[in-house]
């Protein structure tokens, strides 16, 4: 995935670094970039990465726990982290941030949605959705699907419709477990902010509609950011995410 976002953005010309390992260990990132940007890729993959001697050297080994902590320090110092599908559960796990990725523990007989086109609903007035309709198609992939915790600070710019499929193309089983819930949001991090995008906007390079969502995370950030009105009315969590436990039954001793 790394390779479809690197020739994404050479297409469109944009000027970045490819980060390796030791890049990110060699600390003091604020003072070098502004934006990092993580594409599809699990927690584990971003932490320990390839195992030694199974790819040239440069390549082996993860970020691990100084690196993660370079990273955080890049934030709380006011950068911008922006991690694509799969790599927002690093974010969520390693940074422990207050968001929960809803389908994370679904057994697939009751929850699937991987390489389909869906329906959301987006925020236009948010800079990183700015351009795009209010009902929005979008490439997902075994993409997460977010709620807020206690402690969270920020703002949902996306979700799934409350009723109905969101599928246009594709296959869905287990529609419940998406209605009314996140599917982009970004939350405040000390001087920062992590943006977290449960799709695949740069897909292949294929979805041109969906680009725009991408190339606006990555230039959402510092002033920008600072001055965005925020739309707390445009999300709250599903009613039973409210109820939380009220109404189940007691454990069996």
């Amino acid at each position: 995935d790394e390779g479809w976002t690197r020739w994404l953005l050479e297409r469109y010309d944009f000027e970045f670094t490819s980060l390796r390992n030791a890049d990110v260990l060699a600390g003091d990132l604020r003072s070098r970039y502004d934006v990092i940007l993580i594409a599809d890729m699990g927690s584990n993959q971003i932490m320990n990465g390839f195992t030694k001697g199974s790819v040239p050297p440069r390549y082996e080994g993860g970020i691990g726990d100084q690196g993660l902590r370079e990273i955080d320090r890049f934030v709380r110092e006011g950068g911008s982290l922006v991690v694509l599908n799969n790599a927002s559960e690093f974010a969520i796990e390693q940074l422990h941030l207050p968001v929960r990725n809803v389908v994370e523990d679904l057994d697939p007989a009751d929850y699937f949605l991987s390489g389909s086109i869906v329906e959301m609903e987006v925020d236009p007035s948010h800079p990183i959705m700015s351009g795009m309709p209010s009902r929005a198609r979008v490439v997902v992939e075994g993409s997460p699907v977010f709620t807020t915790e206690e402690g969270f600070e920020g703002s949902v710019f996306a979700k799934y419709p409350a009723e109905g499929s969101p599928l246009l193309s594709g296959y869905l089983l287990g529609e419940e477990h998406l209605q009314g819930y996140a599917s982009g949001l970004e939350v405040h991090r000390g001087e920062g902010r992590v943006v977290l995008l449960g799709m695949r906007p740069q897909w292949r390079g294929q979805p041109f509609g969906n680009f725009r969502i991408l190339f606006n995370a990555i230039l959402y950030g510092g002033p920008l950011a600072e001055a965005a009105p925020g739309n707390p009315e445009f999300w709250s969590p599903p009613d039973d995410e409210e109820e939380g436990e009220e109404g189940m039954p007691d454990p069996v001793g």
